[in-house]
C-alpha cells in the first residue's frame, strides 16, 4: 500500500497528535519507507523515486540521532541498506530534475523550438530514460532483494531501550541546532557549491529530525523550520543549477543552445546567493 510521506511525516500532523514514544515515531518512519518501496516497485516516476529518497533519508537521520536507544548491529544494518536504496536512485533522480531545468531554461531563451534546443532537450529526455532503465535493471537484480531483504530484518529488530533519562531527545535537538547554527555561520558567505550542498544537506537533515521528533520534546517547530525550509530550498536550486551547468559544457553539439543558456544561470546564480545569504542571517 502507498502511504505518503508528507502525511507520515508532516508537522502539522505531528504537532497536533498526542505524546508519542521514540518507538512509535521510528515505527511510522519505517511504514514510510515500506510503502515508498512498494510503491516504486510499481511506478518508477520522478514523483516515486523522490519520496522514496525523502523516506529513507528521514529514517537514516532518526536511526542516526538515536543511536544511543537502539542495538548498534542492526541499526548500522538498516542505515547501510538506506543509503544503499537511496544512491540507487539517484542518477534517476538527478537525470528528472536536469530534463526539467532544460525545459524551464530553453523556453526562458526562447530556444524551445530552435533546432539546437530540440536536440538538448532530447539529450536530456535519453539521459533520463537511460537512468530509468537503469533503476529498473537494479531493482530486477538479486542484490535489489538481498538489501530490501537486510532493511525489513533490521528493522523489525530496532528495539528502542527506554531506560536512559527523559532529556535525551532535548540533549540531541540542542546538538543538532548548535552544530546548524555553526555552520550557517561558517558557511554563510561562501560561493563555493561544493560547500553550499553540504550545508543544504545538514539543514536537510536537521528539520527532518526536528519535523519528527521535536513534538516529543515540546519543541516549537514551525516557525523555525519555515525559515529552514526556505532556505534549502534556495541551496537546492543553486545545487541544482550548478549541476546543470557542468553538463552543459559537455554538449559540444549544442553550442548554441548551451551559451545561451549558461548565461541566463550566470545571472540567477548571483540572485540565488544574495538570496541564501539573506535567508542565512535569518535562519542563525
Amino acid at each position: 500500500m502507498y502511504h505518503r510521506i508528507e502525511a507520515a511525516a508532516s508537522p502539522s500532523t505531528y504537532l497536533g497528535a498526542d505524546r508519542a514514544s521514540i518507538g512509535d515515531r521510528l515505527a511510522r518512519l519505517t511504514s514510510s519507507v515500506e510503502g515508498m518501496l512498494s510503491f516504486l516497485a510499481q511506478h518508477d516516476s520522478q514523483k516515486a523515486i523522490h519520496d522514496i529518497r525523502v523516506a529513507a533519508r528521514r529514517l537514516r537521520v532518526a536511526l542516526r540521532n538515536l543511536k544511543r536507544k537502539l542495538p548498534r548491529r542492526e541499526r548500522r544494518r538498516c542505515m547501510k541498506a538506506l543509503l544503499e536504496i537511496t544512491n540507487s536512485c539517484r542518477a534517476a533522480r538527478d537525470a528528472d530534475v536536469r530534463q526539467h531545468l532544460v525545459e524551464i531554461w530553453l523556453s526562458r531563451a526562447g530556444l524551445e523550438d530552435h533546432e539546437q534546443g530540440q536536440l538538448l532537450l532530447a539529450m536530456a529526455v535519453q539521459d533520463t530514460e537511460a537512468a530509468r532503465h537503469e533503476l529498473r535493471r537494479r531493482m530486477n537484480a538479486p542484490k535489489w532483494s538481498h538489501v530490501l531483504w537486510n532493511f525489513r530484518q533490521s528493522a523489525a529488530a530496532l528495539v528502542v531501550d527506554d531506560s536512559s533519562d527523559d532529556g535525551f531527545l532535548r540533549d540531541v535537538l540542542s546538538h543538532q541546532r548548535r552544530r546548524l547554527r555553526r555552520g550557517l555561520r561558517k558557511q554563510r558567505n561562501t560561493r563555493k557549491p561544493r560547500r553550499l550542498h553540504r550545508l543544504r544537506l545538514r539543514i536537510k537533515d536537521a528539520r527532518y529530525f526536528v519535523e519528527d521528533f521535536g513534538p516529543l520534546a515540546g519543541a516549537a517547530v514551525e516557525g523555525e523550520l519555515t525559515k529552514l525550509r526556505e532556505l534549502q530550498n534556495a541551496l537546492g536550486d543553486f545545487h541544482d543549477e550548478w549541476c546543470l551547468r557542468k553538463w552543459l559544457r559537455k554538449q559540444y553539439k549544442c553550442y548554441l543552445a548551451t551559451g545561451a543558456i549558461r548565461e541566463l544561470l550566470k545571472v540567477n546564480e548571483r540572485k540565488l546567493l544574495k538570496r541564501i545569504r539573506r535567508l542565512g542571517k535569518k535562519a542563525v
